[in-house]
């Protein structure tokens, strides 16, 4: 009683811990991160940088042949995530996984930056259960995060793999060491988190009994650590992550060739991924932040045009909002509406309810 008379008094000089969290959540919320979007497309457009005359196509072949190509960017994703999951110990199909990745796309529509992974989540987590709630919950950030790691690989390689097109310039040369180092403080970090010295460590143990549900935690860090001690697992859900992004770059680079732009290939796959990144902080997965993040990155590292970037990404965002309507939305809509983490929702062609109870 004491303490909590003690927590409400006034004279206590932070603010309560509950005031803060109401203030991200109001401003990770839909409406606000929809507004900063439609704040920034106007300001883009009412400053000539976002020309819509720029966006009728060149070649609806070229155009039509981004689209196709990364329809399998969903198969892969599916993939790598349902990998995960059966590293963790989380039996899964790849029906059911391919439901769940679908679910979370469509969510991207509605919900701000990829907060469609928290619809996924919430799949998930009732799938499997007490018991298993955190390292399900877990299994979704640690997709999310191979998937960006992906990303930034994914860039790296086009640099050692651009030649003398990467070499000759000097802008291009420090995005490569930018990445290199990054990828390798990644890697250093998660063999780190994973090694005995680290499991066994009084002081890690001491910081994270200071957190709320220590159990909790400490079942999730037990569940990661199992899962880095299976190197195989990791790398092949790395490379994964780079097909995929290379998947979505080379759409991306046809749909500009389409869009009459005109640059040199091994370049924009440098240039893409790292744009692709900023898509994380945009509106129904990257509206407004990605326009002006493909627009200043293609101005500074590639020398084009004012405007080029921002109609490529607008370009893109349209035809990625497509796909997740019309490719990811019938999956919510028949097979997971109402009904998270339902045997019966997420269960494939031929699948009995029997076999999914048993999982």
């Amino acid at each position: 009683m004491n303490e909590t008379t003690a927590d409400a008094s006034p004279a206590q000089p932070a603010p309560p811990p509950g005031r803060a969290r109401r203030v991200l959540r109001m401003l990770n919320s839909t409406p606000v991160k929809a507004g900063i979007a439609v704040a920034i497309l106007t300001w883009l457009w009412h400053t000539k940088v976002l020309d819509f005359d720029a966006l009728k196509p060149e070649s609806w072949t070229l155009v039509g042949l981004a689209c196709a190509i990364v329809l399998p960017s969903f198969l892969i994703a599916t993939l790598r995530f349902k990998l995960l999951l059966n590293g963790l110990g989380l039996e899964c199909s790849y029906w059911r996984a391919l439901v769940w990745t679908m679910i979370g796309e469509f969510w991207n529509v509605a919900m701000p930056g990829t907060g469609g992974d928290l619809m996924k989540a919430v799949y998930v987590v009732q799938t499997y259960g007490p018991g298993r709630r955190g390292v399900a919950a877990m299994c979704v950030l640690l997709d999310r995060i191979m998937g960006l790691w992906g990303l930034l690989c994914f860039g790296l390689c086009a640099c050692l793999a651009g030649g003398q097109t990467i070499s000759g310039n000097e802008q291009l040369v420090h995005v490569r060491n930018v990445l290199l180092a990054i990828c390798l403080t990644s890697l250093l970090a998660l063999l780190l988190l994973a090694s005995p010295w680290i499991q066994k460590s009084r002081l890690r143990q001491k910081l994270m009994g200071l957190l709320p549900f220590p159990e909790k935690f400490e079942k999730i860090y037990q569940g990661f650590s199992n899962l880095m001690q299976r190197p195989g697992t990791i790398f092949a859900a790395l490379g994964l992550s780079v097909l995929n992004h290379a998947v979505w770059c080379a759409g991306i680079l046809a749909l500009a060739y389409g869009l009459g732009q005109n640059f040199d290939p091994w370049a924009g796959m440098v240039v893409i991924p790292i744009a692709l990144f900023a898509n994380v902080f945009g509106f129904a997965g990257g509206f407004g932040v990605g326009e002006f993040a493909f627009d200043k990155l293609f101005q500074l590292l590639l020398n084009l045009p004012k405007g080029t970037g921002a109609a490529l990404a607008f370009a893109f965002h349209l035809i990625a909002l497509g796909m997740r309507l019309f490719v990811a939305g019938p999956f919510y809509i028949l097979a997971g509406r109402g009904q998270p983490g339902g045997e019966i929702a997420a269960q494939g062609p031929g699948q009995s309810a029997e076999t999914e109870k048993a999982e």
